[in-house]
């Protein structure tokens, strides 16, 4: 037979309890990965609304690229090779 003098009181605030608590909203990495990604969005935003020479063009020299022209390379291009 169980000696009930060392079973805990059901009323013993001092027991520890036999089944934790659930955890209450999202989990720390789905968090982390929410605000960075927001602030990768902002950063995007913020650079778009910026003025100056940022966009799909800005590396063309001004000029539109020749029809079925990908890229010019090597000395004919002026470079050194």
């Amino acid at each position: 037979m169980v000696d009930p003098s060392q079973e805990p009181d059901a009323r013993d605030k001092t027991a520890e309890p036999s089944v934790s608590a659930p955890s209450v909203g999202a989990p720390r990495w789905v968090k982390v990965s929410g605000l960075v990604a927001l602030v990768v969005v902002l950063l995007v935003v913020v650079m778009l609304l910026i003025p100056g020479n940022h966009g799909p063009g800005c590396h063309l020299g001004g000029q539109a690229p020749l029809a079925g022209v990908t890229a010019v390379t090597g000395p004919a291009a002026g470079g050194t090779g």
